[in-house]
């Protein structure tokens, strides 16, 4: 899908034809009013910061989950078969998104936290298949 996505758009919200958008709310909330999705049920992702733009938060919560899946497989290695296969799809779409970046773009994160936790699943992994038989 994110082929599909002209690289233009990822660096402004689009505009809406009805209702009111501010550029303080949340990507989740701005989507649900694009997309006119009225349904309160769906629970709210916790993050760090509020981006208007599209690829901010992409990114922001793309690197917010490989946090997430690395640090499971790290404190839970029994987890490892399970979580390895959706942390490489994140990290494909880390790259195929950084990939489309075409200027300079401010986005919040630590890279050092980041980096720490893949290197940390890397070694958990390559220590389950070294005892593999």
């Amino acid at each position: 899908m994110l082929q599909h996505i002209p690289h233009a758009s990822l660096l402004q919200r689009p505009e809406l034809n009805q209702g009111k958008a501010s550029t303080t709310q949340r990507p989740f909330n701005f989507a649900g009013l694009f997309f006119k999705i009225q349904d309160e049920s769906y629970p709210l992702p916790d993050l760090l910061s509020v981006s208007t733009n599209p690829f901010s938060s992409s990114f922001e919560c793309l690197v917010s989950l490989s946090v997430t899946y690395s640090t499971r497989i790290t404190k839970n290695p029994q987890t490892a078969s399970v979580l390895r296969e959706p942390l490489c799809r994140i990290l494909a779409l880390i790259d195929g998104l950084v990939g489309r970046l075409v200027a300079p773009i401010k986005v919040s994160w630590k890279p050092s936290v980041w980096l720490e936790a893949l290197l940390s699943t890397f070694d958990e992994v390559r220590r389950i298949f070294k005892s593999l038989p």
